[in-house]
């Protein structure tokens, strides 16, 4: 049985669809047998750690990361999958549908489209992947690259380390990159916006310490 948590959208990835635009959805399959299809799926791309976001708030999950029986999502049906794969991070979303549940099946199926990809020998090394690398983020929404200065005082920021030593000291850098991303992974509560944001200000230092 596919193991996953749910845990509430911090943060849309994008343009969302306009409410008089979602489709009721096409599929008549159970949640059982979307999360088969799933489970398939994230098997062939050796899937871990694998975390759906919805639209509900915090006190609408469990504790074991599931739904509340009385909870509604709020807002939107939008979902973002998120997992390790062979291939590194993946991430995929859509709110096309007004029923979560048919929004979770439909990535699914994306997944096996995408799949099916190598089966036609168009794609190597999982190439086909590429573009939904980057953890929540649409790629056309991506930051302007942080001074040296401003991703110091962004590690500073979730760290409490000074930035002279973030700056100065390679070793001390390393070690709150790695505090860093212990609290801010969204497998672990954090938030996709901020993880990327850090992943780009570790990026900058590194380069800084390695010149």
């Amino acid at each position: 049985m596919l193991e996953y948590k749910i845990k509430p959208i911090t943060k849309w990835p994008g343009e969302m669809t306009p409410r008089h635009k979602r489709k009721r959805s096409p599929f008549s399959a159970t949640w059982g047998a979307t999360l088969e299809l799933l489970e398939t799926e994230l098997n062939y791309l050796r899937g871990s750690n694998v975390i759906i976001q919805m639209a509900y708030r915090e006190k609408d999950l469990t504790f074991d990361g599931g739904i509340r029986a009385s909870a509604r999502p709020v807002d939107h049906p939008g979902i973002i999958l998120t997992f390790n794969s062979k291939h590194g991070p993946l991430s995929y979303w859509t709110d096309q549908y007004i029923d979560w549940e048919a929004n979770v099946r439909a990535v699914a199926f994306a997944l096996k489209a995408l799949r099916q990809i190598d089966r036609y020998g168009v794609s190597k090394q999982g190439t086909q992947y590429a573009g939904y690398k980057q953890l929540g983020a649409a790629p056309s929404n991506r930051h302007k690259e942080l001074t040296e200065a401003e991703a110091a005082a962004f590690l500073c920021d979730h760290t409490g380390i000074p930035t002279d030593a973030l700056l100065g000291v390679p070793a001390i850098f390393e070690l709150a990159y790695r505090d860093a991303q212990k609290k801010l992974h969204p497998d672990v509560g954090g938030s996709h916006e901020l993880f990327i944001r850090l992943t780009e200000a570790a990026a900058v230092l590194k380069r800084r310490h390695h010149k």
